[in-house]
């Protein structure tokens, strides 16, 4: 039958209803292809046999399958049938990822893993989806686990909040007590604040308030003489009902105090309350409801120490002050030593793994001479200032106890000053925390100094924090220590000096100081021309680079001739493409006055620029300020990225929520996998290791708030980076508890934008290096590519990355491929470019990877329908199936590929 007759068949069963018959379209055509061909096409893909027909034929050793959508492959006969028609290995991301299994309490669900495994036929193998991931992680479980450090030592905890189970939505009442004559349960779903869950509590016995309760125990006991919030939401099941609420200690019931009742009604109303604690022992917060028959539901519940919270109206970003650790590789999770410098001892300083600390500062003396004659030291970019108060935070231990001194010199002096600053130190076998302060009295002072030579032992030294409360700009820092009364990084932002030192301007326009009756000199940028974005600038350019992850505030007030917007970013002031922020800001012809803050994510901003080139019109600007959220000047020396750590106790409670999810995982699906991609995309766009050196998306560092910590990283996909609390060597983890779990799985570790960016390959081959040589001998099986390509990619890039690959001599596998056409209605020519992609993919694989490596391609989806592309390419059609699970011409290109020929010139 011509397609012609076919399509016409068609149109003419839809006008007149059902009555056409089945039997008049040809079923070879209709069940097999997409109607978006021509009629000799469609006649040839009909006649197409299964692609893992193909592959059993002209590839054995390829092993060909697909990601599929888990709800539709369990629920939806014929996309099973298609799938399990067509390829020899599946998995599914929505069946088997950390976001799907993993609970909001930490337990594991397989009932839908279970659902799509028990529908896989014989003969059909099933793909190990990624273990380790940045997204699709249980977010809100894992940041439970948390509690943070900033840079100075501070804690943070994951949430201010004491209610660990504040708003029920686990759909549990964990942590909750209920006695008395009262009952208490979780709410139906839908009946909490703003829907979801809540408390339920009852009574049907009228008595005392405190006949019947529900109470909360603190992790520890509230401080004597603090001032805390209660609040939570609240409704009854009739009106003008009266709960109470109150503290007590738990044991004994004593130390009651706090008392405050709330009428309620039967919508949600706010109760509020706020005391002191009075007692040593407060460890519980109590409701009382037990004088009413009836029911109450119960939601956010919030119990704070009051000066954890923002009261500074002018701290609209509600920051926590983070101080300046002037050690920025004082935890070593990078992975190295530097920074520091060793001499007088037998053996270099190095890094070493604890079981608690991760990599730590690994110091042996065996020569025991005296106790300078063996020394460490961490070299400051900039003197330490005169008068400044300085705070010394580390841990250490030792395998001897022994006698130690801690001291400030200056490394290019022979140590003859800072002697006022020896700290001595007995050091134990155990980890002990150190603390003290010292006040500088010498200038000079450049280098902090660990004095270990007085004893054959071994040293063990980790979370070296040196920091001060002084306001230092050091950009602008002198030898001597210069300060900064006011921390402002432009130095030039009153302009006062009669002069714009230190600001550049370029684009259609005029600049120059003129006077303001209000404001005195103010700096004019006239715009000449309107025009887009980036063409008409102010710039101006720090002394040092800004630090990533630390929060800014800059200050400034500004007018216009007339009304209009401006755009404001940061820099790098040598590659200007290289920026961030660009916020936009409406200018009106009153001076305003600008109080904004932003958190650095990049290692290179150094310069503020100011964009004025989209209104002719006059600008005026005046008292610029730049400072961080705590008024101490940035950049004292450069940093990496993570600026906030997290305690041992909480370390290791991530680490055993990775083991516990990869031996449970490994050993629920059992021998059925026999390849699992362990860690998955672990390098970022610009070669650094993802959650270290860079982030996704509009994901950003952490940052300490007023509310605790704020991950700052996208929830709707799951985003957590394993690698910012842990260190890069969180994927080696993973790979040894995968190995330990799963012993005879191949361990594959993968990543995307391979073939499009060889300074991402090079430093993917980078770090499966590492973790090899950091497990101490080859832990990976195999690397992953996952190849998201569009119809235009040149097979030159392709051949060259497998071929870097296969050097490695690892397994290689494709495996996530799938061909981006622009448009989900491609046009003949697009779906013709597509077919020739995916075959030219698959040639390439067969030409550059040896049948030894050969270890599978697996497609990125099955079908271009809209239920497996919710996220991912919504709008474009990247699949060898259609939307209704109808082969494409890609079909042919994937099929022809396989076999190395056009398989149609034989029918």
């Amino acid at each position: 039958m011509k397609l012609q007759q076919i399509i016409t068949s068609m149109l003419a069963c839809s006008l007149i209803g059902a009555s056409c018959s089945d039997d008049t379209i040809s079923k070879d055509y209709r069940d097999n292809t997409s109607p978006l061909m021509s009629q000799e096409l469609a006649e040839q893909i009909a006649q197409y046999n299964f692609i893992k027909v193909y592959a059993a034929q002209y590839t054995p050793t390829i092993k060909f399958g697909t990601i599929l959508n888990a709800d539709l492959y369990i629920g939806d006969e014929e996309y099973r049938q298609v799938a399990n028609d067509n390829f020899q290995e599946i998995t599914a991301a929505d069946a088997m990822s950390h976001n799907i299994i993993v609970q909001n309490d930490g337990t594991l669900d397989f009932t839908k893993t279970d659902a799509f495994i028990n529908n896989i036929p014989d003969g059909v193998s099933l793909f190990g989806y990624s273990l380790l991931d940045y997204t699709n992680q249980k977010q809100s479980y894992l940041k439970s686990l948390i509690g943070a450090t900033t840079g100075d030592g501070t804690t943070i905890p994951t949430e201010s909040n004491l209610i660990g189970n504040s708003d029920f939505e686990s759909g549990s009442k964990n942590g909750w007590d209920i006695w008395g004559t009262g009952t208490g349960t979780i709410s139906n779903n839908g009946e909490g604040y703003n829907g979801g869950y809540a408390l339920q509590l009852s009574n049907s016995t009228v008595g005392n308030k405190w006949d019947a309760q529900a109470g909360y125990k603190f992790p520890s006991v509230l401080e004597k003489g603090a001032t805390y919030t209660i609040s939570f939401m609240a409704k009854a099941s009739a009106a003008n009902t009266s709960i109470q609420v109150q503290v007590q200690n738990s044991t004994n019931n004593g130390s009651q105090e706090a008392y405050k009742d709330f009428t309620l009604g039967t919508d949600y109303t706010t109760c509020q309350t706020e005391f002191t604690c009075s007692y040593e022992d407060v460890n519980r917060v109590v409701l009382n409801f037990g004088d009413v028959n009836g029911t109450f539901y119960i939601d956010n519940f919030i119990f704070m120490r009051k000066d954890n919270n923002n009261d500074n109206p002018g701290d609209e970003g509600g920051t926590t002050p983070i101080g300046e650790n002037l050690v920025v590789n004082g935890n070593f999770e990078a992975g190295n030593t530097t920074g520091w410098v060793s001499w007088g001892s037998d053996e270099t300083a190095k890094l070493t793994s604890d079981i608690d600390h991760g990599n730590v500062l690994t110091l042996k003396d065996t020569k025991a001479t005296n106790t300078y004659s063996a020394k460490a030291a961490y070299n400051f970019t900039n003197t330490l200032q005169v008068g400044a108060t300085y705070t010394i935070r580390l841990v250490i231990k030792a395998d001897k106890a022994c006698n130690i001194k801690f001291s400030f010199g200056d490394k290019d002096s022979s140590g003859e000053i800072g002697k006022d600053s020896y700290k001595d130190c007995n050091v134990t076998t155990s980890w002990q925390t150190i603390t003290y302060t010292y006040t500088v009295t010498e200038k000079e002072l450049k280098r902090f100094e660990i004095n270990y030579g007085a004893t054959q032992t071994t040293l063990y030294v980790d979370n070296i924090s040196i920091t001060t409360d002084n306001n230092i700009d050091s950009g602008n820092q002198e030898g001597s220590g210069g300060t900064s009364t006011t921390g402002n990084l432009i130095s030039n932002g009153d302009f006062e000096a009669g002069n714009t030192t230190g600001w550049d301007v370029w684009g259609k326009q005029s600049n120059q100081l003129t006077q303001d009756e209000t404001h005195g000199n103010v700096f004019m940028l006239a715009c000449t021309e309107a025009g887009s974005s980036y063409t008409t600038c102010a710039g101006y350019n720090f002394a040092n680079q800004l630090r990533a992850g630390t929060t800014y505030r800059l200050k400034m007030d500004i007018k216009a001739d007339e009304a209009c917007q401006i755009k404001i970013y940061f820099q790098n002031k040598t590659s200007p493409d290289k920026g961030e922020w660009y916020h936009d800001e409406s200018v009106t012809t009153d001076w305003k006055s600008l109080n904004i803050q932003y958190t650095i994510t990049g290692t290179t901003m150094d310069r503020i620029v100011i964009d004025f080139g989209r209104t002719a019109t006059s600008y005026y600007i005046d008292n610029l300020s730049f400072t961080t959220s705590n008024n101490t000047a940035a950049s004292i020396i450069p940093t990496r990225t993570a600026t906030i750590s997290i305690d041992t106790d909480k370390k290791k409670a991530l680490v055993n929520a990775m083991d516990n999810w990869i031996k449970s995982m490994t050993e629920h699906i059992g021998e059925r996998v026999t390849t699992w991609n362990v860690v998955n995309n672990p390098i970022g766009e610009n070669g650094g290791i993802r959650g270290i050196d860079e982030f996704s998306g509009t994901d950003t560092a952490p940052t300490a708030t007023s509310t605790g910590l704020s991950l700052n990283w996208d929830t709707s996909n799951g985003h957590f980076y394993w690698a910012y609390f842990l260190g890069k060597e969180y994927a080696v983890q993973a790979f040894q508890k995968a190995r330990q779990y799963a012993p005879n799985a191949k361990l594959f570790i993968s990543d995307y934008d391979l073939e499009s960016s060889n300074a991402k390959l090079q430093a993917f081959i980078n770090y499966i290096k590492y973790i090899d040589e950091q497990n101490g001998s080859p832990i990976i099986d195999g690397i992953g590519t996952q190849m998201h390509i569009t119809c235009n990619i040149r097979k030159a890039d392709i051949d060259d990355m497998f071929r870097k690959l296969v050097e490695t001599g690892k397994l290689i596998r494709i495996t996530e491929l799938d061909v981006q056409v622009g448009t989900n209605l491609p046009n003949t020519t697009l779906q013709a470019a597509q077919a020739n992609a995916y075959q030219m993919v698959v040639e390439s694989y067969k030409e550059n990877v040896p049948e030894a490596q050969q270890a599978g391609i697996m497609l990125g989806a099955l079908s271009d329908n809209i239920k497996e592309h919710q996220i991912w390419l919504k709008k474009d059609a990247p699949n060898v199936f259609d939307i209704q699970f109808k082969r494409k011409h890609a079909y042919k290109g994937l099929c022809n590929g396989i076999a190395g020929k056009d398989i149609s010139t034989t029918f």
